[in-house]
């Protein structure tokens, strides 16, 4: 996880005059509290999004994709997972910010229904905050498959398959750069399975046909 941030985030350095906030996280308190949903493909971290929930809103802390399958549609389909991660924990929000002179994340969020909210300057950075009201949705495919296949049959199924994990966890703010304690509530989720559907004109599935995700904390596999 931390090779991929520095990866995905090195272009950035220059412009911000240092390194990016998500360049210095803790990804092994982040690993270890499962709160991070990675893509592998062919058992190479190429994709992830950090996420936390909070009233009224599920917060995006982090959401980055390897340099080398970038513009292919993963970061907008981890967008989608993060919607239905929201859906599930009964929010109707998405917020998140990105650093002012990540210029192209300004645009890639704009496009996606995110509108900016306000700008600030916080632990040293010019931060630019976005919000993005949710419309009620369909169940999708994967949202059945996990609720309605028992835990247990889940949980044997092997790599590409879904897998459930429920569970109230806390998570200090050593993580994620902020002050605060969060109590994180019980979701159900899937994991260890095949990516949400792709956005319209995606290329990953072509290019990365066996592509899953992946709970960081899941039975012992803990990357940092």
């Amino acid at each position: 996880m931390r090779d991929l941030a520095r990866r995905a985030y090195a272009i950035y350095v220059e412009r911000i005059g240092k390194e990016p906030a998500p360049m210095t996280f803790d990804y092994a308190a982040i690993a270890a509290s499962g709160d991070a949903l990675l893509a592998w493909s062919d058992d190479q971290l190429v994709g992830m999004l950090i996420t936390r929930l909070e009233d009224p809103a599920l917060h995006i802390h982090n959401l980055a994709v390897s340099p080398d399958v970038q513009g292919l549609g993963l970061g907008s389909a981890l967008l989608i997972e993060a919607e239905q991660l929201a859906r599930r924990a009964g929010r109707d929000e998405l917020r998140l910010y990105t650093n002012e002179a990540m210029l192209e994340n300004l645009t890639f969020y704009r496009r996606r229904g995110y509108q900016e909210t306000h700008r600030d300057i916080e632990d040293g950075f010019r931060r630019v905050y976005f919000i993005k009201r949710l419309e009620p949705a369909h169940v999708s495919f994967h949202d059945r498959r996990a609720s309605d296949c028992p835990e247990q049959e889940l949980m044997t199924n092997h790599r590409g398959s879904a897998k459930v994990s429920a569970g109230t966890r806390e998570m200090t703010s050593n993580s994620v750069g902020t002050a605060a304690m969060v109590q994180l509530l019980p979701l159900v989720l899937p994991i260890r399975r095949p990516i949400a559907e792709p956005t319209r004109g995606s290329a990953w599935q072509a290019l990365l046909p066996n592509l899953v995700l992946e709970r960081s904390v899941q039975f012992g596999h803990t990357p940092t």
